[in-house]
Formats: structure tokens, sequence, C-alpha cells
């Protein structure tokens, strides 16, 4: 009877680093991904990295965000050519959007304060950050290893597929010779009139007032609860904005969106909070 022992320890630098024999394009392929996570494994190898100053955090998010721009057109040219790599790159493009949204927040928060109160006093832009703060310093308990891991079986097995990816800069794809008849526009996403929201080829219809809501906050991080009043020209009670969030969030659930909206009632506003 076979007995498995505890899987090895494997530093993360070796995770970060191109599986060897990859041919060049690959090589690209699996760089691009691991810069993003080399990025927050350095901000997280100082525990106390969530407490920097707004600047030094500013800083991390626009470099984090200078890789992603790069890397911006790598999924859509993995998708349906190299299933396996496109769905282990997936898994960690939603955990780097994760940090950086949180990270975003906390910038936010810090050099763009909210007029909140509490208890009649006004709250600084240090006393809004901390909840934001506390949830990027929480983040340090993603483990990379297995998303990389996969990554790496994953760019291994299909490396033999010709992905036609731009040799520098930001990554682009040379699309295949198709006949006209075989063009087709990409479907669209978001509100598109007539009280429907479309993500990929899913549609939803919505009711005026909850259409309203989405159509002011889809291309937004967070949005203050007056403006969205604003928005939706109604003055109500906060009550009824988390009203509108929840039933929102119900009626885009067939979508399957990445985020779904939170109402957060001590500092009145929603943001998109990322799945």
């Amino acid at each position: 009877m076979s007995q498995t022992g505890p899987t090895p320890y494997v530093p993360m630098s070796m995770h970060l680093a191109p599986p060897s024999g990859l041919p060049e394009e690959w090589r690209r392929v699996y760089q691009l991904f691991a810069d993003q996570v080399s990025v927050i494994d350095a901000f997280h190898s100082d525990p106390d990295a969530h407490r920097l100053p707004v600047e030094s955090l500013s800083s991390w998010f626009d470099g984090l965000q200078t890789i992603r721009g790069w890397a911006g057109g790598l999924l859509p040219a993995l998708h349906g050519r190299a299933q396996r790599t496109w769905c282990a790159g997936a898994a960690i493009d939603r955990a780097v959007s994760r940090f950086c949204s949180t990270l975003h927040t906390v910038v936010l928060f810090l050099t763009h304060p909210l007029p909140v109160t509490r208890g009649g006093e006004p709250l600084g832009a240090e006393e809004q950050g901390t909840s934001s703060r506390t949830k990027l310093g929480e983040q340090r308990r993603v483990d990379w290893a297995p998303l990389m891991a996969e990554l790496a079986c994953a760019v291994t097995t299909e490396c033999g597929v010709y992905l036609g990816l731009s040799k520098e800069g930001p990554v682009t794809v040379v699309p295949p010779e198709i006949s006209a008849s075989d063009r087709a526009d990409p479907p669209a996403g978001g509100p598109e009139g007539g009280c429907r929201v479309r993500y990929g080829e899913n549609v939803v219809e919505v009711e005026g007032r909850i259409y309203a809501v989405i159509e002011f906050i889809w291309r937004r991080e967070f949005v203050q609860f007056d403006d969205l009043k604003s928005a939706v020209n109604e003055d109500a009670q906060d009550g009824t904005v988390h009203t509108w969030i929840s039933r929102a969030n119900l009626t885009l659930a067939p979508l399957n969106l990445p985020w779904r909206l939170e109402a957060d009632g001590v500092n009145r506003m929603v943001r998109k909070s990322y799945r």
C-alpha cells in the first residue's frame, strides 16, 4: 500500500520563473501572469504593507496596473485555443483583480475622502480607509502557489499551439484570416437601452428604477449614496438604496458577472465587490 507524504514546499521564486523548454511566445505568456503575482507577493512580503502611506500605495497600484495593461489582450488570445492555460490564467486574473480593487479603494479613500460623519463628527481619510486597509492586509492569505503550479502545467501541455502574440509591448494578437461571412462583432457588455443589460451572450430585462441604478454604476468602481439617488432622480432613504442594490444583484445574477454590488451604510457608498 503506497503512502504519500506532505507536498514539498516550493519557494514562490521558483513558481515565478517560466518552466524550462518553452517556446519564446509561451515564455511570455507565463511571464505576464507571473509578473503580476510577483508584484503582489513583493507587496505582501512586508506584513505591514497595507499601512503604508497613500503615496506608496498609489505607486504600487500604478506599477501593477502597467503590467496588467501589457497583459490585457492575453486571455482573449488564449480562449478557445489553449483552454487549460486560459482557465489557469483567468483564475490568476480574478485574484489579481480582487487585490487591485481593494488597493484602489484604499487609495481613493485616502486621497478623496467622502463627506461622511459619525455621531455628528466628520470622519477623516484614515478613519474611512481603515476597513479597506484591513481587507488589503487580509489578502496576504491568498496562496498563489497552486495557481502558479496549474499555470505551469497548462503552458507545458499547450505550448505547441501558435498564438500569434506580439513579441514586445502590450499583447496584441494577429487574427487568422477568415471570410467576410464568418466575421461577427463581439457581444456588447452593459446596459444597452430598453431596460436591458447584456454581458457576453446573456441578456436580462431590468425594471426601470433598478436599470437606472445599474446604468449609473456600471463603469464606476464606487458611487456615493447621494449621487446614486440623484441619478435615479429620487429623494429616498438610505435603506431604500440597500433595497435597490439587493434587487440589482438578484437581477444581474444570471449574467455571471465577475463582481456584485455592495452597499456600505457606514460610509454611505456602493462599491463593486469582486468575486
